[in-house]
């Protein structure tokens, strides 16, 4: 039903792509521009916004870039990953009554507007919480997968890392977006990075699995940006990491998946 739903409304997507004219990138303008969708990352947990634990290192040292920006007051849209990114990357959000299948998505501006676009994710692509996303996913012009599950669950075969294996080779003359989408630290926590890069341990065994994830996901980042500068010629850069929203972990006694916390930097 997933799977058919998608395919119906990806192709009602591209009918409505074909409307969209007139749109066009300055030269100046043109360049690399990446998005990282993390999961459930609250920056309660970042020692970058004090945290007491050492969970975010390369963020630390990014952030004394004089080209990064840290946001310290960044609110997700919802609690949960659908609403949140349907809202985030289209036209549709909290403040409007525009019907989601009448809304463009990100992609498709860019595709539209002359970018090459990339989907790379390790979420499923059908599912009751995942096709939504996917057909967001659905018009770029490089789809990549590496979960292969669908349905209701939240496992995934691969840890996060092994979308760098993905990452393409870019050519500097045309502007291309990239996005990845991780699983980054969706419950369960200690399913979400290896065994060997378990670093906190031996307290509430519920907050230490949680911030290895967090510790985890800013290794990911800090690898995706060296593959990226691996891979393509000297040309304007710009990465986005942001979380869908943020995760409870014991605060007043609660420990629940989805809170308005989100992290942008």
């Amino acid at each position: 039903a997933d799977y058919s739903h998608y395919e119906k409304s990806r192709n009602k997507r591209l009918d409505r792509l074909e409307q969209l004219k007139g749109l066009s990138v300055s030269p100046k303008a043109k360049g690399l521009y990446v998005l990282v969708i993390g999961e459930s990352a609250t920056r309660d947990h970042m020692e970058s916004y004090g945290y007491k634990r050492h969970t975010t290192p390369f963020l630390e040292s990014f952030k004394k870039d004089p080209g990064t920006l840290l946001f310290s007051k960044a609110f997700s849209n919802h609690t949960h990953t659908v609403p949140v990114l349907t809202y985030a990357l289209s036209q549709k959000n909290q403040y409007n009554n525009i019907p989601l299948q009448k809304a463009y998505f990100l992609i498709e501006i860019a595709k539209k507007a002359g970018y090459e676009t990339y989907w790379i994710s390790n979420q499923r692509k059908y599912g009751a919480w995942d096709t939504p996303t996917s057909e967001m996913a659905g018009t770029a012009d490089h789809q990549v997968f590496i979960n292969g599950r669908a349905g209701k669950g939240v496992g995934s075969t691969y840890y996060d890392k092994a979308l760098l294996d993905h990452v393409p080779i870019v050519d500097s003359a045309h502007p291309t977006l990239i996005v990845f989408h991780v699983m980054g630290s969706h419950a369960s926590y200690e399913d979400r990075y290896p065994k060997n890069e378990t670093y906190f341990s031996g307290g509430n065994n519920h907050i230490d699995t949680y911030d290895n994830t967090i510790l985890y996901t800013d290794s990911m980042v800090s690898k995706t940006i060296d593959a990226l500068k691996a891979r393509q010629s000297s040309m304007n850069t710009a990465l986005i990491y942001l979380s869908d929203h943020g995760e409870s972990l014991g605060e007043s006694g609660i420990y629940l998946h989805g809170t308005p916390y989100m992290l942008a930097p």
